[in-house]
Order: structure tokens, then C-alpha cells, then sequence
């Protein structure tokens, strides 16, 4: 099993720069064009880069069949007029803006190890505050490095406001509608969409052409329509969607906490904040606690589930705060990871940070044609160039050391070390979209911690 120490590794060696993503306010009273177009003023490079790069995905994959129709679903898609005004804003066609709003029916597959969308929900209670936390790692893993390089350089926090009052918050890409991570304006409840590796490709298709919600638009639709927690829940618990999904959600208070596996039509499972499960026969005995990542958690196959409840499971929630969520977090963040955002309803802050690569280092200057003195200069630059650079990273490698022990000292109160889960073994239900799909489908500038007002 890899350790906590090994995953935090991975991010000091995949030289990105986590900062802050710009905020966007507006209206959702005002037309679509007033409300986007800061977000595509700011952005339209790099969302036509994006929809190019989707569409040259899906038509690799073999469905180039669905990305000439996909503007279709507009006639009954929520916010089809915001992405008809991406499509104009970009001079992209309106299929292939309609295609890239739908790249979760084509990203949500495979397994945890293989291609595409992937990220980890943890929910804990802490009674220091008091008050739930919700960590969000959004992460987009394998063989897309072009396309996660590009939502890299464009993820945004939306604040959107209806008849003057707060509405939500959430995190999405610039020349996306729909939402995975957000935070009700009321501080009811915060949500996370994160995939659940079920299903095909061919069956997602069949799913929304029979008018099924995208398991992401329905986020969005919680965000905008759901007037407390029990309600949200209730929402994302029957409403049918394209591809299977689990939702997170946390509430304010410290029982408000659950995952949703799940199917197209159905629940598979649900696992509230509470429950005492465990993970290779070893049971949580306070259960203050829930992780969800990308695979039902008897299997056991997201390694970063029980890395993450070994670290919580030697703490406590009377020591538990935004810090330490922010922290742990860190202990996931990969070379994979786009963005990680950690909520506090009951505070109402919200601090989302977006992973980047940081520039090339320049080219050194040739060497120079002529004079000993002047190749000595050069070598000698050089030399100590190489050096500085290894002491800055001496720095950094402490750094993250002392991030590590700091992680540890605050999670260090309880006496047993111990692995756990609020997960029983499920029964993955396929349907009959599946069933088609397996033999016809090819394979396939701001605070960082700013409050919410």
C-alpha cells in the first residue's frame, strides 16, 4: 500500500504550482451572455483550445457518430443557452460545444488505474469548530495528458447570485456549465460529483438520448433547487442520470455526511457519516469520518481511500479543522490532480486550488565564441546556478517534510492506528444500455480561503 508520505512525493516531483483560481460573480436573472462573458473574455483561447481537443478525443474513441448530433440534447439540456453562447463566444461548433459539456459520459470509464476522470471526497466532522469539513481532490488520470493539461490552466470559482440573494458556489473549467464540486448559498449542505466506474460508454449514450440528467448537471441542479441538506440528498438519491456517479454531500452539522453510489436509475448503496465499517476486518470505532474515491470501497482498488483512513483513523474529530483537511489533501495531490477545494458550510468558506505546471526552466545561454575569461564566466554561472537550484529544492523537500510531520502531530491523539470504512460490499447492476454497449462500444485574483460572502 502506498503511503501517505510516497503520494506526497508524487506532488513535490510534479512540478506544478497550486494557487487560487479566479472568482466569477453572476446573476443567473441576467441573460447568458451577461453572465459568462467575463468568464469566456478571460478564457476563450483556452476554451476553443479545450473543445478542439474533446473533440478530437471522441473522434478517435469512435463515436464521431454522437458528436454530430450532440447539439440535439439542447432542446432539453438545463443552461443549453450558456453553452450556445461558449459555442458563439469561441466560434466553435455548437455540436462539439454541446460533445465537450457532455465529456463526462466519455471520461467516467475504465477502472482506477486507467483512463480518465478520477478524484476523492473526504467528509469529516470536527467538534473544535464545530462543524462538518468537506475535501474535494478533482483529479484527471492516464492517457488524456493534453486535455488535463488544458483544464489546468482554466479551472474558475463561480458565486452566483439569484433575486439578489447567494445562490451557490461552485468549481468547474471555463466553457463548462455544469459543476462537480459546490456549496449551497444557504450553507445547507456542499456536494461533489465524483465517478463511479460502471457502465459504458454505449449505455451512457442510450441514457441521455432517453432524456436522462448528466450526472454533473444534476450538481448544479441540487445547487440552484434544493432548499436544505435532506432534500438535496433526496434529489441525487432518484432522479435518473446518465452514467453511474457517486455523490458526496455534507451538511452542517456532524451527522449530515453520506455517498451515494450510484446507478443510472437507482441507489446502489449509501454509506452516511456514522457508520461503522471496515477495511480488512479492522472496524473505526468513532466512524466521525467518510472517503469516498473512484471504486466501491470493498474492493478496495483506490489505494488513496485507505491511505487517507490510516491518517484520519489516528486522529480525532476534537482536533479536526480546514487546516488539517487542506493538509491531508496534500497527502493525494498528484501529478494527476487539477484542483482541491476544502468546504466549511457552517462557516461558509469555500478555498478551491487549481494545480498548474509551472514554466520551463530558460535555456542556458550558448557559450560564448571567444576569450578563456569569458568560458570560465560561463562555467562558473552555470555552476552556481546549479547550485542554488539545489538548495531551493533542499527547501521545498523540508518543507514538504515538515507539512508531513505537521499532518501527523495533528492527527496524533487517538491511541490505535487503525484501518476503516463506511462501505459494505455492493453489486454493481448493469442495465440493458450496458449489456449493448460491452459488444457494439470502442474502447473508448483572490484569497485562497476566502468566506463565501
Amino acid at each position: 500500500m502506498r503511503s501517505a508520505l510516497a503520494a506526497l512525493s508524487l506532488g513535490l516531483v510534479s512540478l506544478v504550482t497550486a494557487v487560487p483560481p479566479p472568482l466569477y460573480t453572476f446573476d443567473l436573472d441576467d441573460p447568458a451572455a451577461d453572465r459568462l462573458r467575463g468568464i469566456c473574455g478571460d478564457h476563450e483561447s483556452s476554451i476553443a483550445e479545450i473543445y478542439a481537443e474533446i473533440e478530437r478525443v471522441i473522434t478517435e474513441s469512435g463515436w464521431s457518430d454522437f458528436l454530430a448530433d450532440a447539439g440535439k440534447a439542447l432542446t432539453w439540456l438545463p443552461h443549453a443557452d450558456e453553452i450556445h453562447f461558449y459555442a458563439e463566444c469561441t466560434g466553435t461548433d455548437v455540436n462539439v460545444a454541446a460533445a465537450a459539456n457532455l465529456v463526462y459520459l466519455f471520461l467516467a470509464q475504465g477502472s482506477p488505474q486507467s483512463d480518465g476522470l478520477g478524484g476523492v471526497g473526504v467528509v469529516a466532522a470536527s467538534t473544535v469548530q464545530p462543524s462538518n469539513i468537506h475535501g474535494v481532490s478533482f483529479d484527471m488520470v492516464g492517457g488524456y495528458p493534453a486535455l488535463a493539461s488544458l483544464f489546468r490552466g482554466a479551472v474558475v470559482d463561480v458565486l452566483a447570485t439569484k433575486q439578489a440573494a447567494l445562490a451557490y458556489r461552485g468549481t468547474t473549467v471555463a466553457g463548462f456549465v455544469y459543476f462537480c464540486t459546490g456549496m449551497a448559498g444557504s450553507g445547507a449542505f456542499s456536494v461533489q460529483a465524483n465517478v463511479r466506474l460502471s457502465g459504458t460508454v454505449a449505455g451512457n449514450i442510450a441514457a441521455l438520448a432517453a432524456q436522462a440528467m448528466p450526472a454533473d448537471a444534476m450538481v448544479r441542479r441540487v445547487l440552484e433547487g434544493a432548499y436544505d441538506y435532506e432534500s438535496a440528498v433526496e434529489l441525487l438519491a432518484t432522479e435518473e442520470i446518465a452514467s453511474a456517479t457517486y455523490y458526496i454531500l455534507s451538511g452542517a452539522s456532524g451527522a449530515q455526511g453520506v455517498a451515494l453510489a450510484r446507478n443510472r436509475t437507482d441507489v446502489a448503496e449509501q454509506w452516511p457519516i456514522g457508520d461503522r465499517h471496515e477495511i480488512d476486518g479492522v472496524v473505526n470505532p468513532s466512524a466521525w469520518y467518510l472517503i469516498q474515491g473512484t471504486s466501491d470501497i470493498s474492493e478496495l482498488s483506490d489505494i488513496r481511500v485507505p491511505d487517507l483512513a490510516a491518517n484520519l483513523s489516528t486522529g480525532s474529530s476534537s482536533t479536526f479543522t480546514d487546516a488539517t483537511m487542506e493538509s491531508l489533501l496534500g497527502t493525494v495531490q498528484s501529478p494527476d490532480t487539477i484542483y482541491q477545494t476544502v468546504i466549511n458550510t457552517k462557516s461558509m468558506t469555500y478555498a478551491t486550488q487549481s494545480f498548474t505546471p509551472r514554466p520551463p526552466a530558460e535555456e542556458p545561454p550558448p557559450a560564448p565564441s571567444g576569450g578563456h575569461s569569458q568560458v570560465l564566466l560561463f562555467v562558473v554561472i552555470s555552476v552556481a546556478g546549479v547550485a542554488l537550484a539545489g538548495v531551493a529544492l533542499w527547501f521545498v523537500t523540508t518543507d514538504h517534510r515538515k507539512k508531513v510531520a505537521a499532518i501527523k502531530a495533528m492527527l496524533s491523539r487517538n491511541e490505535a492506528k487503525q484501518y476503516s470504512t463506511f462501505f459494505e460490499d455492493s453489486t454493481v447492476l448493469q442495465d440493458q444500455g450496458d449489456a449493448a454497449g460491452a459488444a457494439t462500444s470502442s474502447s473508448q485574483p483572490r484569497d485562497g480561503n476566502d468566506a463565501f460572502v
